[in-house]
């Protein structure tokens, strides 16, 4: 099992992490993009949309952007993403993301990807769903902007990444997180807007800089 789940895409100081993990040349690694976190934002509020794209693009040979609103079925899924050495999961509303990952199949997809040896990457609230739960995030994001409000996570790892620590405009919300986090039975792990988590079986670190 191999995740890297930051706070917002790759940031450079990271990238030779995030090949290492991947164990090939970055010319011959190819990412299959999910954006649907930011579905919900209007298209004038999406900038960091593109930027985050852009930084898996200057990491990798080969992104191409996948859509879960075309799917609704788990085995259709794992095909169509087999063949992928990455699958990067972007930030947008963490509860929209989870609900439309029930809807599409790829939550029961993903796990068997990764059994696999296919990399999970997720930014964000595409980091928060890869952990055991999305609860307490209802102070970062909106619930009822999805259909169907689901607080599990898809449990590919027992840590709960708490993104975007320390950041000017968030950091305060995800200190209130990381506060109720410690009154649970959850593993929290804060981690700063340079920051990553790294998990490779049973080696889990955290890289880059922090605040």
């Amino acid at each position: 099992m191999k995740l890297f789940l930051s706070s917002v895409s790759i940031a450079a100081a990271n990238q030779q992490a995030f090949l290492d993990l991947i164990g090939k040349d970055a010319q011959d690694i190819s990412v299959a993009l999910i954006e649907n976190g930011a579905d919900m934002y209007p298209s004038d509020h999406r900038e960091w949309v593109d930027r985050t794209r852009g930084m898996v693009q200057a990491t990798v040979g080969k992104v191409v952007r996948f859509d879960l609103r075309e799917y609704s079925n788990a085995s259709v899924v794992k095909n169509a993403l087999s063949k992928f050495d990455v699958i990067w999961v972007g930030g947008g509303n963490a509860f929209y993301l989870r609900w439309l990952s029930r809807q599409s199949g790829f939550d029961v997809a993903i796990k068997g990807l990764i059994a696999k040896g296919i990399v999970y990457g997720g930014d964000s609230a595409g980091a928060i769903i890869a952990g055991p739960t999305i609860d307490n995030f209802q102070l970062a994001d909106t619930p009822e902007d999805a259909p169907e409000v689901i607080l599990d996570g898809f449990g590919l790892t027992d840590i709960v990444p708490i993104p975007h620590y320390g950041n000017q405009k968030y950091g305060h919300i995800m200190r209130a997180i990381e506060d109720k986090f410690k009154l649970s039975e959850y593993r929290a792990v804060p981690i700063a807007d340079e920051q990553a988590i790294v998990i490779n079986n049973d080696n889990i670190s955290v890289i880059g800089q922090e605040v």
